[in-house]
């Protein structure tokens, strides 16, 4: 049976998938999404890990969804800079 945790892991992680598909145009709101989608999923991990005693999976997760955050804002802030925007359609690597 799902418990609550669960359910709004779910409905996190929907939320944020269905935000990543339809607000494309921002790199920020794409970030946004994508760690609301890795908080979800450590939601709903915490949980079923939590009881079987791999708290220090829970730990190094946590650390990568961070490492994530971090590269994601640092090619925002390079792709900011080079483009002067931060729409993704102008990040378009074919063009020199």
């Amino acid at each position: 049976m799902l418990s609550l945790s669960h359910i709004s892991g779910l409905s996190m992680f929907l939320m944020g998938s269905l935000s990543v598909i339809l607000n494309f145009n921002h790199f920020l709101n794409s970030l946004l999404s994508l760690e609301l989608m890795a908080l979800s999923v450590y939601l709903i991990a915490s949980e079923i890990l939590y009881l079987k005693g791999d708290e220090v999976f829970l730990l190094f997760f946590f650390v990568l969804i961070v490492c994530e955050g971090v590269v994601g804002l640092s090619l925002l802030i390079a792709g900011s800079y080079s483009h002067f925007t931060d729409y993704s359609k102008e990040f378009n690597s074919l063009v020199c």
